[in-house]
């Protein structure tokens, strides 16, 4: 898809693109290291495009954490919820990290953002089959 836009975006001199990656591109976790690392590699390639690209031109990584969908067995965070961080994101009203992540996580919890990070972050891996640690 960038392949394909970034032409008329160099043309323009202006532009957003919004990768999808995952709070499991961030950390590793026990039973999803093919998971783990297609969501590594969209933000490195995020992180990479970044440096390359004019900064008129705009990549950002969007990371959800455990969203209730079908692969989750409908556990997590709501995805409208998601979609409107995304949204978010793409209007401005959020902006990107010094590394262009924006984390969902850090926008959806009422709670301390570390006990609602750890909590997902145990969830995700315990849902996968993940070993817990003590």
């Amino acid at each position: 898809m960038v392949k394909s836009v970034l032409p008329f975006m160099k043309a323009q001199n202006e532009g957003l693109i919004i990768n999808i990656s995952s709070g499991a591109g961030k950390n590793g976790y026990s039973g999803l290291t093919t998971y783990c690392g297609t969501k590594f590699a969209v933000r490195g390639f995020t992180q990479a495009m970044r440096n390359e690209l004019p900064r008129e031109i705009k990549i950002i990584s969007v990371n959800p954490g455990l969203t209730a969908t079908q692969m989750t067995n409908f556990q997590g965070l709501n995805p409208r919820k998601v979609a409107e961080v995304i949204l978010e994101t793409a209007t401005g009203k959020i902006e990107a990290d010094s590394l262009g992540d924006v984390d969902v996580w850090k926008f959806s919890f009422d709670a301390k953002v570390s006990d609602a990070v750890f909590g997902a972050k145990k969830k995700f891996g315990e849902f996968f089959g993940g070993k817990k640690k003590s």
